[in-house]
């Protein structure tokens, strides 16, 4: 009986060193591999620190050359880093791009880029109130990206950079184990990413940024129409997964918003279809390539021309001046952010911003 038992044994010993030896030997086969064929193991995309993405003061945003004579259409561009053309030559941007297309067509027409990379809807409605007056635009044209249903500032995409950035110590010395792990962490953090975009993980914090950016583009079109001129929305598309797109609930969302408040809304998201991600979005990067803009611009341009610009009349075209005093602009944006804190006391961009500009004493 003993002397069955240890052959049985025996074996299994045998079986199970066998086995280890294959999985080492096809680890070593595949550790060779990859560093004869020199697979990256870098991410896909670009990881961007997010103290870089955090934009300096707004006292440090220079308009030069925003006036235009008084019988030429200024349109003026809102948005993030996609406005601002993060990653191209500024005559390569859709902003650019829009009005020289606009210009074939006949319009007498001047396009202001008031991009600026790292900001949210709510920010960008105090860039427009304080340089409003001043370049007096015909059209406003407020560009939205994914994520600008974040409405905390980038508290919640922190830990997803941190864990794309991630690298254990085996990895050092591993080509295999890096590779693996950055497939993995790929995975992981993509499905974060989504759910960063989206508004957050549960139905519950996708609702509070919901109702945030509502009220954001709600309070946006109020104040360009306060200084009358016409409110449009655009959005752009997250530009990876195009093919098997994640974010078709949160365009659906914010062409409701449009509908619901009369706004003249653009979805570019079918502007891309057919289109690969290499074609329309930088390397390891998710801001569009030359090509991407002069897409956007061409759809813009379109239906600029198509369903806003002709119902202009020409007294818009020369309105007067408006003549508020910095005392006012000043108090119209601290109303602004204590507004969006009524409606949700943890909205990180809005105190954060409140504090900056009226100081922590002042905040509810």
């Amino acid at each position: 009986m003993n002397g069955a038992i240890m052959r049985r044994s025996h074996k299994l010993r045998i079986r199970v060193a066998t086995i280890c030896g294959s999985v080492l030997l096809a680890c070593m086969v595949a550790e060779l591999a990859l560093r004869v064929l020199d697979v990256s193991t870098q991410m896909p995309v670009k990881v961007l620190p997010v103290e870089k993405i955090i934009p300096e003061d707004l006292q440090a945003m220079k308009l030069q050359g925003l006036l235009a004579e008084s019988d030429t259409l200024r349109i003026a561009f809102i948005g993030d880093s996609f406005t601002f053309g993060f990653g191209v030559q500024p005559h390569e941007g859709f902003v650019s791009k829009t009005g020289e297309l606009l210009r074939r067509r006949g319009y007498r027409c001047k396009t202001i880029n008031l991009g600026k990379t790292g900001e949210d809807l709510i920010r960008e409605w105090a860039i427009f109130n304080r340089t409003r007056d001043q370049i007096r635009p015909n059209v406003v044209i407020q560009v939205m990206t994914a994520n600008d249903v974040d409405i905390d500032l980038y508290k919640d995409l922190g830990p997803v950079l941190e864990l794309l950035r991630g690298r254990s110590w085996l990895s050092q010395y591993s080509r295999l184990v890096a590779f693996v792990e950055m497939k993995i962490r790929w995975i992981l953090g993509n499905r974060r990413v989504v759910a960063y975009m989206q508004g957050g993980a549960t139905p519950q914090m996708r609702e509070r940024s919901w109702r945030i950016v509502s009220y954001a583009i709600e309070s946006m079109k109020q104040l360009v129409e306060e200084g009358g001129a016409t409110y449009v929305l655009v959005r752009f598309p997250y530009m990876h997964h195009l093919d098997d797109y994640p974010l078709s609930e949160e365009h659906r969302r914010t062409a409701e918003i449009a509908q619901r408040l009369k706004i003249p809304y653009l979805d570019l998201k079918d502007t891309y279809v057919g289109r690969s991600e290499k074609e329309v979005t930088l390397p390891r990067d998710t801001h569009p390539t030359p090509l991407g803009h002069s897409m956007a611009a061409e759809a813009i341009a379109d239906f600029l021309a198509r369903e806003v610009l002709p119902a202009l009349s020409r007294a818009t075209a020369s309105q007067q001046a408006l003549t508020r005093t910095p005392e006012q602009i000043r108090a119209s944006e601290i109303r602004h952010y204590e507004e969006i804190l009524k409606r949700d006391p943890t909205c990180r961009s809005a105190r954060i911003s409140l504090d900056r500009i009226a100081g922590p004493a002042t905040t509810p």
